[in-house]
């Protein structure tokens, strides 16, 4: 986000001007603006800044009167990052406690750049959560859902044949084989002879047109519903050359407390459940049921399961590809379509760029394999789009570490077949 700063007198202005400021400019700034009595005025100011954050700004400059001397440059900082990142908060003992997470950052911060040598970390929208917090709201992967993976659950949504099984779980829905007129053979996007060469240097789904939009869980911990939905509307787009925004909204609310899939809503749940409800059920547009949870607070309501006329079936079946076998993954994204990839996102509450190397074993939010390519310095990578906005990382995506199974990102991955 850029800054958006009012001229108040011609001492601030050089101090604060309309375009991103100077790490020191704006801590500068603040002090002659509190010593001068006018940063409340300031705040009033302030362009294209919500009201609420505006208002959480105010309980800040309130806050800052009682902040110890020494403190201070670091507070700047912290109200810097509530205008940054459209901070929201309720009570000033809610921004006292944000301000000492926010603080605690820098030392999470230094260890990440330690387990991760090429890449780059630094404040974050995030910045203000501890980790558990981070983990809580903005993952949504258990652990136990990697028992599939272990109990050497292989192909799902087809029967033994490879054929399309018609007898649903529950509602009859209509496939996308059905209602589409395209040939599909001639609708394929066109690959190259060697495309499913697993040796390829480097290969990216979003230089062939294979991947849809970034989009932004919020505070909704559902990574294992945006991470399939993505796989779905990327295998379609790759199907028939037409890109396509499915619901998010639909496969979380019908898979929450519901005993044939078992999913927790907005704290997490399991990417293949939401797979298996698409096979059974179907899926609808995101403009049938636009996505309503990104500022879902815990305890909050889901929206009740809602049946639509619309409901299609969008892919045939999926697979658990081999545990640890990096090479298996890279032969089927090739040669498939893009890969729902469960892994440890520990390292990326403060990650801004680069390539996320430190190994794992843990497993706590799921995004989308989309390609791979090769750093001359830290080797080849893989390439993931992420659920958390544009303004995350590289643009939405992640690089992690290929071959080395960093972040767990090689241990457990699904396939899905059109």
């Amino acid at each position: 986000m850029q800054w958006t700063l009012i001229y108040l007198s011609a001492t601030v202005a050089t101090a604060l001007s309309t375009s991103k400021p100077p790490q020191n400019s704006l801590t500068d700034g603040l002090d002659v603006l509190y010593e001068s009595n006018k940063l409340n005025q300031y705040i009033e100011d302030l362009v294209d800044v919500s009201d609420r954050t505006k208002a959480s700004l105010g309980l800040a400059a309130n806050l800052r009167k009682r902040v110890d001397p020494s403190e201070v440059s670091s507070f700047n900082q912290f109200f810097r990052f509530i205008i940054e990142f459209q901070k929201e908060y309720r009570f000033e003992r809610e921004i006292g406690q944000a301000f000492q997470r926010f603080k605690a950052a820098e030392a999470s911060i230094n260890a990440a750049k330690k387990r991760n040598p090429h890449a780059e970390f630094g404040v974050t929208k995030f910045s203000d959560l501890s980790t558990e917090e981070f983990i809580q709201q903005y993952t949504g992967v258990p652990p136990s859902v990697v028992d599939k993976f272990k109990a050497g659950k292989t192909t799902v949504g087809s029967t033994a044949s490879g054929q399309k099984d018609s007898t649903l779980t529950h509602t009859r829905v209509t496939t996308v084989d059905e209602w589409s007129s395209e040939n599909q053979t001639e609708s394929r996007f066109k690959r190259s002879s060697n495309s499913t060469d697993s040796s390829l240097a480097a290969f990216d789904w979003r230089l062939l047109g294979g991947v849809t939009e970034i989009k932004d869980q919020g505070k909704c911990a559902a990574s294992y519903a945006f991470a399939a939905i993505a796989a779905i509307e990327s295998i379609y787009t790759i199907k028939f050359k037409k890109a396509i925004d499915l619901s998010e909204q639909h496969a979380i609310a019908c898979t929450y407390n519901n005993t044939d899939y078992e999913n927790d809503g907005c704290n997490g749940g399991d990417p293949s459940e939401i797979l298996q409800f698409a096979v059974d059920q179907g899926l609808v547009t995101e403009n049938s049921w636009p996505y309503k949870l990104q500022f879902y607070r815990n305890g909050s309501k889901i929206a009740k399961c809602r049946q639509f006329k619309n409901q299609q079936r969008y892919f045939d079946y999926f697979e658990f590809l081999p545990m640890y076998d990096e090479d298996s993954m890279k032969q089927k994204l090739i040669s498939n379509g893009p890969l729902v990839s469960y892994i440890d996102a520990t390292d990326l509450q403060f990650y801004l760029s680069g390539i996320i190397t430190a190994k794992s074993r843990d497993i706590n939010h799921a995004v989308l394999t989309v390609g791979h390519g090769l750093d001359v310095k830290a080797g080849p990578y893989w390439i993931a789009k992420n659920s958390w906005g544009k303004d995350f990382g590289e643009q939405g995506y992640i690089r992690f570490g290929l071959g080395k199974n960093s972040a767990n990102i090689g241990a457990f991955n699904i396939e899905i077949v059109p």
